[in-house]
């Protein structure tokens, strides 16, 4: 039964991504903005920069946007969560833009 509610969560949070880049696509303005510094998180997890892309772990083009706070995709996110035993909204915070 955990391994179902892990997945409906683990949906969910699939779900919320979705619906945020909906959201992009049909004109709204949103921010997405990490909430911590994930380069020195996988640092001190033991995945520097040079064998993430050495393993193939990370591509250099993910590693890159990461580094300048571009939004990286869902299969990086994937690995991210895994690496650093986390949940998204860990990492990934939704910033909603203001009413005009």
């Amino acid at each position: 039964m955990g391994y179902y509610l892990n997945l409906d969560l683990f949906l969910h949070d699939v779900f919320v991504q979705y619906a945020l880049f909906f959201d992009i696509i049909k004109g709204k303005r949103t921010m997405l903005r990490y909430r911590i510094d994930l380069q020195e998180a996988l640092k001190n997890k033991g995945f520097s920069t040079y064998r993430l892309q050495k393993d193939g772990i990370i591509g250099s083009q993910a590693i890159q946007d990461i580094r300048h706070g571009k939004m990286i995709g869902i299969k990086t996110i994937d690995v991210i969560c895994r690496l650093l035993d986390c949940q998204i909204s860990d990492f990934i915070e939704y910033i909603p833009d203001k009413p005009d």
